[in-house]
Order: C-alpha cells, then sequence, then structure tokens
C-alpha cells in the first residue's frame, strides 16, 4: 500500500487513517522507527497481549545460546 501523508508543523509524522486502520494503530501506540539508506520504516511495537500470541520460532537452550554467545564474543574481541 502507498499512501501519501503529512509532517505537521511540530515535524510529527500523520499517517493518514487508512494506514493506521491497517496496523491497528491508536493515539498513544507505541512505534518503532528505523533508517535504511533514504527509506523511513515505522513498524508498530505489539502489545504485551497480542505478542504473547505471537507464533513462536527459535527454540534453543540456555547452554546453546551461552556457547554463541561466548564464540561471538571472541570473534569480536579478535578484531
Amino acid at each position: 500500500m502507498i499512501v501519501k501523508g503529512v509532517v505537521g508543523t511540530k515535524g510529527e509524522l500523520l499517517p493518514p487513517k487508512r494506514i493506521r486502520d491497517r496496523l491497528h494503530l491508536k493515539s498513544g501506540s507505541t512505534v518503532i522507527y528505523r533508517v535504511e539508506v533514504s527509506r523511513l520504516i515505522i513498524e508498530p511495537v505489539p502489545d504485551l497481549m497480542t505478542a504473547i500470541k505471537l507464533p513462536k520460532f527459535g527454540k534453543t537452550t540456555v547452554d546453546e545460546f551461552e556457547k554463541e554467545r561466548q564464540e561471538l564474543a571472541m570473534e569480536v574481541s579478535r578484531r
């Protein structure tokens, strides 16, 4: 979906209602702003109850996580 929006007088980003409705954005919703090259990407942050219902991915044990963390720390320290 491509829709034109407006920047407010104080620099606020004002997404059109169609976008807010599609992303379930309400007043006070939390979003993440990310810049990639010359693009601004805005992603909604789900509330806790919504996040709990999202599909889970990545199954790992604490031992596997710790081993990976140590390997990455060693790799970074060698640079």
